[in-house]
C-alpha cells in the first residue's frame, strides 16, 4: 500500500538528515591529501542570514558539476525513447536496473568508454540509471525482484581474499 505524501516526505527529510550526519562525521575523520573545510556557524558572513541556514543543509556544491550534465543527458537519452518519468508513472523492477548498470559498467571496464546508442559514456549510464532506482525505491515505485539476501557472503569472501594476499606475500 503507498506511503502518504506526507509520511513520504518526513522519511527523505529524516534520512537526508541522517544521510548528511553520516557524511559530516566521514569527512571529519577521514585523512586525505587535501585538507577538507566544512563551514560553520563560524563562517557566516554578518550581513547575511542566508548563510546560518544554508551551511545546515545538504551540500550539492562539492558534486562534480560535469557528471551531473551528463547524467542530464543520459536522462534526456531515455526520455526521447521510453517518455518522460516513464519509471514514475509505470515503476521499475529492480532487476532491469541492476542489469542495464552492470552492463554499462562491464563495458566501460572492458574499453568501451562511449554508449554506442548515445555517445555519452557508459559511466554516466550507469549513474543515471541508479539515480532512476533510488528515486523509484524512494517513491515506493519499485518491484523487489532480489533474490533472497546471502548474508556475510561478501564479508566471507574479503576474509578469504585477505588470507590468500597473506598467505603468497610471506
Amino acid at each position: 500500500m503507498p506511503k502518504s505524501i506526507e509520511k513520504l516526505l518526513y522519511d527523505i527529510e529524516q534520512a537526508n538528515k541522517k544521510h548528511t550526519e553520516n557524511m559530516i562525521n566521514t569527512i571529519n575523520t577521514v585523512t586525505t591529501a587535501e585538507t577538507i573545510t566544512l563551514p560553520t556557524e563560524n563562517d557566516v558572513k554578518p550581513t547575511n542570514p542566508k548563510d546560518a541556514c544554508g551551511v545546515k543543509k545538504v551540500p550539492i556544491s562539492g558534486f562534480p558539476v560535469p557528471v551531473i550534465l551528463e547524467a542530464g543527458l543520459v536522462k534526456l537519452h531515455g526520455d526521447l525513447k521510453y517518455g518522460r518519468y516513464n519509471w514514475r508513472d509505470a515503476g521499475v523492477r529492480g532487476s532491469v536496473y541492476y542489469d542495464a548498470c552492470f552492463r554499462h559498467l562491464a563495458a566501460w571496464w572492458e574499453g568501451e568508454d562511449l554508449d554506442p546508442d548515445s555517445g555519452i559514456h557508459h559511466l554516466s549510464h550507469a549513474i543515471t540509471g541508479l539515480a532512476v532506482l533510488r528515486d523509484a525505491m524512494i517513491h515506493d515505485n519499485w518491484e523487489d525482484d532480489r533474490p533472497k539476501e546471502t548474508l556475510g557472503f561478501v564479508k566471507e569472501l574479503n576474509k578469504k581474499a585477505e588470507e590468500m594476499i597473506q598467505k603468497h606475500n610471506q
